[in-house]
């Protein structure tokens, strides 16, 4: 596989670069086309329907991220046997993927669809947003299982070094997504369903274009139709895994939805500021995204192959590197927040909310530098329950009753509820440092299991 960086024997620095660029051109590419996106709703539709599809954003991100994270559960596994060179454990393991997560795709877009009715209350939408709303969500409900089929395929790569096609891959369904949205938003006024639309027939690109990189390139360690089967002892495995990774970003997500149906309550400008808002400050988390992305893969194959300096050295550089850039993102932010804001609307009142939401969520970012690269040494050694746990508490015990105690006790300015997000992120970091300094994930922990009696 050409496109392959061996992350076990090249030099860290140069390595580290090829293998998170595509990664970070494939969150970059999400931001730009999120944003383009956005710009066609705001400039072709109105208030209601950009309140409706931030809304069913928000939704349709905790599932992506969910299925993203379970994914990564497999991923990881893969990256710590073929760090170990045990090549036919990875054949099941990935094999066993395709089955699991097919099915697990298609009941989540079942239960997604048949409770849209009920989201859409919960975002506290009214008018012409709740219909939008609904049928955005009861749309994007379809795309859900190539959603899952596009996600096993990019984890699997990742695993062997390969993060290039993935991106492209994504390339091509941004690309599509941008087109499709021009027609049925912008030509044919289809408002909400419109960008639904666009975005499934987008996905359904993703996962097509990756199902036949597969046919005419195959794996490092070709994979035939045989090992295409579900084994009970490699699911335990994987979800074990992976299962606490989509559980934390599960919890962290559908905190930021609600968060997202509490400013709702201020009224629609509100919550069009905070979607606008929210977008523009998505670019502060691209560095740490991919680098987190990265440097889970980079974890898994040296911690597999007891490489443990390697894989301290790549954290080393990780955060030097990515802390650069986020640094960067984040003073763009705070100085031209009014001016990025105003891409998107020219209604002061909009503007105004966008201004002050920019502004304090990039500073979560700035503290995220550091918990972003000790979850990847914790997830990469297959420590997830840890990384679960805090943030679930983080988020149960900090940001959501934060947020209740802003808008129902306090009353407070609307925007003062986003101070929730850099509050509940310094519990995260105490908690990770603490984790960190007592050494626990430099032991693989699939290693207290007997390999072969669990893949047999």
């Amino acid at each position: 596989m050409a496109n392959k960086v061996d992350l076990l024997n090249e030099k860290i620095y140069p390595s580290l670069l090829r293998f998170v660029t595509p990664l970070l051109l494939m969150w970059l590419q999400t931001s730009v086309f999120g944003l383009v996106d956005l710009l066609i709703i705001s400039n072709y539709t109105d208030t209601f329907a950009i309140d409706a599809v931030a809304g069913g954003i928000s939704v349709m991100n905790i599932i992506t991220y969910t299925i993203a994270a379970l994914t990564t559960g497999g991923g990881i596994l893969i990256g710590q046997y073929l760090g170990a060179k045990k090549h036919e454990q990875v054949k099941k393991l990935i094999g066993n993927m395709f089955v699991l997560f097919g099915v697990i795709g298609i009941v989540i877009a079942a239960i997604m669809a048949s409770l849209s009715g009920v989201i859409v209350s919960w975002l506290n939408l009214e008018g012409q947003a709740r219909v939008d709303g609904f049928n955005y969500l009861i749309i994007t409900a379809i795309g859900i299982p190539f959603i899952m089929g596009f996600n096993i395929i990019a984890s699997q790569l990742r695993a062997f070094g390969n993060s290039r096609s993935p991106f492209l891959f994504l390339v091509l369904a941004a690309s599509v997504n941008i087109a499709l949205d021009l027609v049925f938003v912008g030509l044919l006024e289809m408002r909400a369903t419109g960008a639904a639309l666009a975005s499934i027939i987008s996905q359904v690109c993703s996962f097509s274009a990756a199902l036949i990189y597969l046919r005419v390139r195959n794996f490092p360690i070709p994979l035939s139709k045989s090992d295409i089967r579900f084994s009970g002892k490699c699911s335990k495995m994987t979800l074990r895994t992976g299962l606490p990774l989509a559980l934390q970003d599960g919890v962290v997500l559908l905190s930021f939805t609600v968060i997202m149906a509490l400013i709702n309550l201020y009224g629609p400008e509100a919550g069009s500021g905070f979607g606008i808002g929210e977008k523009i400050t998505f670019f502060c988390f691209v560095p740490l995204n991919a680098f987190s992305a990265a440097l889970t893969a980079t974890t898994a194959q040296n911690l597999g192959a007891n490489q443990l300096e390697r894989t301290k050295q790549y954290a080393k550089a990780g955060l030097l590197m990515h802390g650069v850039l986020v640094s960067v993102a984040v003073i763009i932010c705070e100085i031209f927040a009014p001016q990025l804001a105003a891409l998107f609307t020219s209604d002061a009142s909009i503007i105004n909310y966008a201004t002050s939401f920019i502004r304090i969520i990039a500073i979560d970012a700035f503290i995220c530098i550091f918990i972003y690269v000790l979850n990847a040494l914790f997830m990469g050694s297959g420590h997830t329950t840890f990384s679960m746990m805090q943030n679930v508490l983080s988020t149960v015990l900090i940001r959501l009753p934060l947020a209740l105690v802003f808008v129902f006790a306090l009353e407070t300015q609307v925007t003062v509820l986003a101070f929730a997000y850099p509050i509940a992120s310094i519990f995260s970091l105490i908690a990770c440092l603490i984790y960190f300094k007592m050494g626990r994930w430099k032991i693989i922990r699939q290693e207290k299991v007997h390999i072969p009696d669990i893949l047999s």
